[in-house]
């Protein structure tokens, strides 16, 4: 019980679930809440100290949440007429009761017909018809007045529900049912950052605007990007002519326009205007990203001034060891918004970071030295025992005489006069911090950039690549050997045979290199299922996989456009390309370089 008016500060591990309540344990023992099924921001009315004194409407800390429509009382036959009151027959449709609603609260609608769906102000004047076609509606309606709304739908349809509270908040529901409720705290654990930004202009009626037809219309987006370090899909406004399974993808676009390892999910949509709310699915976002919907027919709208990014058959790429069709700018509209909400509690995870930071090198040093057989000799060198096929042991210092990388633009690109991509100067890219590591330990080693991208980009002739462009960086003296790998395996082409084309590579690397410590370093673009993936590929080929994935999630790792980059030959590069901008600036070149550098043995 706190002596005075305060604010309290809850803390919890990652695994586990912190619950306040406004009530004594006591109390909520005598209430038999289940601490074991408790949505987030759930407050319990079963406990009797609340149910004797506090009614919900007086919760001034929470909302209610309802479902509002009784199925039962949906009246086959007939359809409103939309002029208030009056209907006509029609043998196929129903129609509801006419539902009370106040000005200012949210109201979610799923699976009402548009166009036959209607909102009226008390004194029965028509203020909103909820289509302009016959298609179904799911979305949220606050209005500005009280009133009434007079729903009608198809027999055949799923039966409507209205949500008090908005869409969004359905989760909290046990189930759709008339009558389910709950209530939603408007308090949170921890104070978070609510704005959203809006995606794209507004869809309303772009179905009654000139069309133009676009052949193999794919992927598109607002020009936009995501500018915050991390955020959530919100909402996803899009507009169909066919109902149907799409595909929306989250991830970059990158140098040569080319969608980078997206990460996909579907969405069912019906044949008119969609609105999903997704807040509660946590579709993460991350600095410089977009979310792009994958079109099923072949048509864009009249503009009224904004730009977008669309794809197509016609607008491709075939640069050196990048191919694919390209998304390009576009003054047409598109059926297709999204607005993104701003992740909170961000101290709370950078905290966690910290610590984690801490901790990860002890761990991985040990783990390291568990799994790698090693001798040290008498004046404290240490080496690692190795044993071919025939039994015999040999032995191989830790710290490397020979060393070759291959990789993909991260690593290097002409663009840069072989420098790493974004890289401010030839000594701040990974590479050279790494060589430099390396040098500081055995001035003599030999550290090579090697050339092996097209092992990326080329699924189809995979061998070729190796025997020409990466083994001649290769010998029998080679001590390790690092593979920057995965980021433009961004298609499904260039995935389907990885669990193949992967030992492959490393056995022919074996081959040339027996004695060789293998590293794979990934994914800077990529999805979390694909870099685990990777690690599961890796794993059996005793590859020591070196994670950078988190680095491309945080805006201070990339580069930024309008920053001067100078190049080997002195001349200097400036950016204004956003793919090139998306790639590691020098404190992501280093966070990645210091990852290398943490799984040596020296």
């Amino acid at each position: 019980i706190p002596p005075e008016d305060c604010m309290l500060y809850v803390s919890s591990k990652p695994d586990e679930t912190a619950r306040v309540f406004n009530a004594s344990l006591e109390e909520l023992k005598k209430a038999n809440v289940d601490f074991s099924n408790l949505p987030d921001g759930y407050v319990s009315l079963k406990i009797p100290k609340l149910t004797l004194d506090v009614k919900p409407e007086e919760l001034s800390f929470a909302n209610v949440i309802k479902q509002l429509i009784d199925e039962r009382t949906f009246k086959i036959g007939q359809v409103w007429t939309g002029n208030g009151n009056g209907t006509y027959g029609a043998p196929t449709w129903g129609t509801y009761p006419k539902l009370y609603m106040q000005a200012g609260q949210t109201y979610g609608l799923k699976n009402v017909r548009g166009v036959f769906t209607h909102y009226f102000d008390i004194s029965g004047k028509k203020l909103k018809t909820f289509s302009t076609t016959d298609v179904l509606v799911n979305q949220d309606f606050t209005p500005d007045a009280n009133g009434y709304i007079l729903i009608s739908r198809l027999t055949s349809d799923e039966p409507t529900k209205v949500i008090q509270g908005g869409n969004a908040q359905a989760h909290y529901l046990e189930n759709l049912d008339f009558g389910s409720s709950a209530i939603a705290s408007k308090v949170p654990f921890v104070m978070p950052d609510t704005s959203k930004v809006q995606f794209g202009s507004d869809i309303t009626g772009i179905d009654t605007t000139q069309v133009t037809t676009i052949k193999n219309l794919g992927y598109m987006s607002s020009i936009k990007k995501w500018d915050k370090s991390r955020g959530f899909i919100d909402t996803i406004n899009v507009y169909v002519k066919d109902a149907g399974t799409y595909n929306f993808a989250i991830g970059n676009i990158d140098q040569n326009d080319l969608i980078v390892s997206p990460r996909v999910f579907q969405k069912q949509l019906t044949a008119g205007y969609n609105t999903l709310n997704i807040r509660g699915e946590d579709k993460e976002i991350f600095f410089g990203e977009q979310l792009f919907f994958e079109s099923r027919d072949t048509r864009v709208y009249a503009s009224k001034g904004e730009r977008n990014l669309i794809q197509d058959a016609q607008h491709v790429t075939n640069n050196a060891g990048y191919s694919g069709k390209i998304m390009y700018e576009t003054g047409q509209a598109i059926p297709f918004s999204y607005r993104v909400a701003n992740e909170s509690a961000n101290e709370k995870v950078e905290v966690l970071k910290q610590k984690t930071d801490k901790i990860e090198p002890i761990v991985t040093e040990l783990e390291l030295f568990k799994k790698t057989p090693m001798i040290t000799s008498p004046n404290g060198t240490k080496f690692r025992l190795l044993v071919d096929n025939n039994g015999n042991l040999s032995t191989v210092s830790n710290i490397p005489s020979r060393v070759a990388v291959f990789g993909n633009s991260i690593l290097s690109h002409p663009w840069l006069k072989g420098m790493g991509m974004a890289a401010s100067a030839p000594d701040k890219d990974y590479f050279t911090l790494v060589k430099n590591y390396i040098l500081s330990k055995n001035p003599s080693a030999v550290v090579e950039r090697g050339n092996g991208a097209d092992w990326e980009s080329d699924p189809n002739n995979r061998r070729g690549t190796f025997d020409t462009k990466m083994k001649q960086s290769l010998g029998p003296d080679t001590d390790i050997v690092i593979l920057q790998f995965g980021d433009n395996l961004n298609t499904d082409e260039k995935r389907k045979n990885l669990e193949t084309d992967i030992p492959n590579l490393v056995n022919w690397i074996r081959a040339a290199s027996p004695k060789a410590l293998i590293y794979w370093v990934g994914i800077y673009y990529a999805s979390p299922d694909f870099v685990e993936r990777i690690k599961r590929i890796c794993k059996p080929l005793d590859v020591t996989f070196v994670d950078i994935y988190q680095y491309s999630k945080d805006a201070k790792y990339k580069s930024e456009m309008g920053k001067v980059l100078r190049l080997p030959d002195g001349s200097n590069y400036t950016i204004t390309n956003a793919g090139v901008a998306s790639h590691p600036g020098d404190l992501g070149h280093k966070a990645i370089a210091d990852e290398i550098i943490k799984n040596f043995l020296f």
